[in-house]
């Protein structure tokens, strides 16, 4: 399986206030939950070119994909489509993705 983390940044970058947890909240709802039913959202701090702020990660849990395999390429896609909803609603430089396998077991 593969597991994604997705790192929001919660500060507005040209105004320097935060995201509220209501703003985030609703693009939680908007933009992940049709995509996905079952992920995480964990609370952090990150620093973004020597400047600290709050963020969230929101860590995702899928069967194995590959952003280049076009026959498995619907999850990659989902999440391209948060990370640049994101970047684009609270204009962000970037939102960083990671990705590793994971070994899983319910």
């Amino acid at each position: 399986m593969t597991k994604t983390e997705i790192y929001f940044g919660l500060c507005y970058p040209t105004e320097n206030e935060p995201i509220s947890d209501v703003v985030f909240n609703d693009f939680i709802q908007q933009t992940v939950v049709p995509r996905f039913d079952a992920f995480t959202i964990l609370s952090g701090q990150g620093c973004w070119k020597g400047k600290f702020e709050p963020c969230k990660i929101l860590v995702i849990i899928a069967d194995d994909y590959d952003f280049l395999d076009p026959r498995i390429r619907e999850t990659s896609i989902k999440i391209d489509k948060i990370r640049e909803v994101y970047r684009r609603r609270f204009h962000q430089e970037s939102v960083m993705c990671v990705n590793s396998h994971v070994d899983v077991a319910f």
